[in-house]
């Protein structure tokens, strides 16, 4: 461990960098071993591109080969090597390596093709190559009726025996088995770390009956990206995403033309990859400041300052949810995860037939806390907003909160007039929590008295007790 941490200071040239997380470390860790197949689920911005560039950094003799689903994840990764001093290159159709590097990054288009094979195969025989890296695994099952070339990336880890390492922030607890059946792994090594968003609101603006088209929402959804985009920072951004191609340029054409001038670009899968490089870095630059897009950007943007992710309807499925409204609020800062809903969204989208969008309109309807309920459909388990210490609630707890503390605590007879027992209930639980918050890191005798010096102390040793008892 102590190598690891030595190696990752010395690579970003910072003595004071620790790891994220014990999950990150244990990842790493497990990577350099290269003893067995292992999955690793970090949440976004957890470190999940560290897992593998460490070991590629410390293991300058050999060669890791990075299969990505995402052209923007090609150029973001080729970008990330180059600045750590790694040598990489990326291998498109056909041949042989030109020399030896340390990392091979290839898309998944690319991946499947037999001279790709050979490849993985000639590296292996010279005893070059040390371990093939999966990022956004989770594609390979949510992405296969649309991606018919993904269903064959699995034969990697059959004609080569080094590990395979699969990579994402949204692997569903039943994905598991799926992964490791699909990559033929004897024993995969799960590591998985939870932890939800705290910085992120997650909210629904449900739009009234006179919006009747999709101008009408794109007019909506105007309107909030005007006022969320008042107060900001030079290097603050705003991202929004459509289900079509061309609901996102008639949306970009639309908001360009309101402000009278370029304000926002477009980016989709039929953008070569060259336009979509050229629109990514105007906006991270700030000659735009917000990018209206597809799930061609559902992963892999690293842009710290993202304020909102705006969804014009819904997303394709809860999984693709996830990954997009993920983009804001990188750098730790209060981010919005907004989803405009119209009623007719729902016909428009009829298209989308599979289970993803039942789990979508079900997040889009629901009444309870939507964190709690996106922690259990990628986890498995999850807390509510309001029995968070820390972090940003979602509209859904924000709006409880507002009502509870609206109801009048006048009693008759012993009873609360006014709020029924469920009512009762929740209120309770909710001043209970609020207390326990509110007491953390403080005396309880001082708080309770209104002592100012309540918060800098325990209940062992509290002067003002002493002060009683003498």
């Amino acid at each position: 461990m102590a190598s690891m941490l030595t190696s990752l200071r010395k690579m970003y040239g910072n003595e004071q960098l620790r790891f994220k997380s014990v999950e990150q470390a244990e990842a790493i860790k497990t990577s350099l071993q290269r003893e067995s197949d292992v999955l690793i689920i970090l949440p976004t911005g957890g470190g999940k591109t560290l897992t593998y560039m460490l070991p590629i950094y410390m293991e300058r003799d050999l060669t890791t080969v990075i299969v990505l689903p995402y052209a923007v994840l090609v150029q973001q990764v080729e970008e990330q090597c180059e600045q750590l001093n790694i040598s990489c290159q990326i291998w498109r159709n056909s041949g042989m390596m030109s020399g030896k590097c340390q990392a091979v990054l290839v898309a998944v288009e690319y991946a499947i093709m037999p001279e790709f094979q050979t490849l993985l195969m000639t590296l292996e025989s010279t005893n070059r190559l040390a371990r093939i890296v999966i990022e956004e695994c989770h594609t390979l099952l949510t992405h296969r009726d649309f991606r018919q070339t993904i269903r064959r990336v699995g034969i990697l880890g059959r004609c080569v025996s080094v590990p395979i390492q699969l990579l994402s922030a949204t692997s569903l607890p039943s994905h598991v088995e799926r992964l490791r059946t699909e990559f033929g792994c004897q024993s995969l090594h799960v590591i998985r770390k939870v932890e939800d968003r705290k910085e992120l609101k997650y909210s629904v603006h449900y739009v009234g009956e006179e919006v009747t088209s999709m101008k009408l929402l794109n007019r909506k959804i105007g309107t909030t990206v005007v006022d969320l985009a008042r107060g900001w920072d030079k290097k603050d951004r705003g991202l929004i995403y459509c289900l079509q191609k061309d609901w996102a340029e008639e949306m970009c054409e639309y908001f360009n033309e309101k402000m009278n001038r370029v304000v926002c670009g477009v980016y989709h899968a039929s953008m070569n990859s060259e336009e979509r490089r050229d629109v990514l870095e105007r906006w991270k630059v700030g000659e735009i400041k917000f990018l209206i897009a597809t799930s061609a950007l559902g992963a892999g943007l690293d842009y710290g300052a993202v304020r909102f992710v705006l969804h014009q309807g819904f997303a394709r499925g809860m999984i693709e949810f996830c990954q997009e409204s993920g983009r804001a609020g990188r750098d730790g800062h209060v981010a919005d995860s907004i989803v405009f809903y119209w009623s007719g969204i729902e016909k428009e989208t009829d298209w989308i037939k599979d289970e993803g969008r039942k789990d979508m309109l079900e997040y889009v309807k629901m009444g309870g806390c939507r964190k709690e309920w996106m922690s259990k459909f990628l986890h498995g388990v999850g807390t509510d907003c309001i029995s968070q210490p820390e972090g940003v609630f979602c509209d859904n707890c924000e709006k409880a909160m507002a009502g509870n503390k609206s109801w009048k605590i006048e009693t008759k007879v012993g009873r609360k007039r006014g709020r029924t027992e469920e009512g009762e209930e929740v209120r309770d639980v909710i001043e209970v929590r609020e207390m326990i918050r509110d007491l953390k890191g403080k005396c309880p005798i001082c708080w309770m008295e209104g002592k100012d010096q309540a918060k800098g102390h325990q209940l062992f040793g509290c002067r003002y007790i002493l002060e009683i008892c003498d």
